[in-house]
C-alpha cells in the first residue's frame, strides 16, 4: 500500500512525499523527465548503467532522460521517499549540463540543509497549489541542484558496486517483456546458462532472489 502524503503535479514538474508498506521492486524503465529521489527509508539499491549503489538514508537519486535504472528492494521493509520529476527547459539556470554525468547518487546524510529543502516542500504543498506552488517548486528543485552540484564536487566518491553484464541482460530482458508473464526458463535460456546460476548471480549481484524479484516485477 502507498500513502502519499504531499504532492504537487503540473506537466512539467511535479513533487510527492510517499510511504510504501510492502514495497515492490522498481523495473528497469526510462522517462523524458529528470527525477531526483530523497530516500528517507528502505532496504535497496539503485541500478543504472551497470553499476549498483546501495542506498542509505538520505541519499539523493539523480535519474536523467533516457537513461534505465531501477530500484530493488532486498527486504520487504517499509520504502519512504521524496520525488521530484521535472522538464529541465523549465529551469532558469543550466545546472543540469554542468552536474558531472557520473554522477548518480550523493548521500546528503548530515546535511540538514539539503534535507530542510525537501521538507519545504512537503510544508509548501499543504499551503499552495496552482501557479504559485509551481514558482516554488520550481526554485527549489533549482537549489537542490546546485547543492548536488556542489557535493559532486566536495564529496568522496559514493561506493558502488558493478553488474554483471547478464544482470543487466536478464534486466533489460524482464524490461522488454513486462507486459507478459515472466518465465525465468526463458530469460536463463535466452542467455545461455542454467537457471541455477541466474539465480546465484542475482543473489550475488543484487542481494535478492530471482523468484521474488520475478514475483514482485509483476
Amino acid at each position: 500500500m502507498t500513502t502519499i502524503t504531499h504532492s504537487f503535479r503540473c506537466d512539467d514538474i511535479r513533487f510527492s512525499y510517499a510511504v510504501v508498506e510492502q514495497c515492490e521492486n522498481i523495473i528497469p524503465h526510462i522517462h523524458d523527465l529528470w527525477e531526483l529521489i530523497l530516500f528517507k527509508k528502505g532496504d535497496a539499491s539503485y541500478v543504472v548503467d551497470g553499476k549498483v549503489y546501495r542506498l542509505t538514508k538520505n541519499c539523493l537519486i539523480i535519474s536523467r532522460p533516457w537513461v534505465q535504472h531501477s530500484i530493488i528492494f532486498h527486504t520487504p521493509a517499509d520504502y519512504a521517499r521524496y520525488n521530484i520529476c521535472f522538464n529541465e527547459n523549465l529551469l532558469t539556470s543550466d545546472v543540469c549540463s554542468k552536474l558531472p554525468k557520473n554522477i548518480d547518487v550523493i548521500n546528503f546524510d548530515g546535511n540538514d540543509y539539503v534535507c530542510g529543502l525537501f521538507r519545504k516542500l512537503s510544508y509548501y504543498s499543504e499551503h499552495f497549489q496552482g501557479d504559485m506552488m509551481k514558482a516554488l517548486l520550481t526554485h527549489l528543485t533549482e537549489e537542490i541542484l546546485c547543492n548536488a552540484l556542489i557535493a559532486s564536487k566536495e564529496s568522496e566518491s559514493f561506493d558502488i558496486g558493478s553488474l554483471n553484464p547478464l544482470i543487466n541482460q536478464a534486466l533489460k530482458y524482464i524490461s522488454d517483456n513486462i507486459t507478459l508473464p515472466l518465465c525465468i526458463d526463458d530469460i536463463a535460456a535466452k542467455l545461455f546458462i542454467t537457471k541455477s546460476h541466474l539465480h546465484h548471480l542475482f543473489v550475488k549481484y543484487l542481494s535478492i532472489f530471482l523468484l521474488r524479484f520475478a514475483n514482485k516485477s509483476h
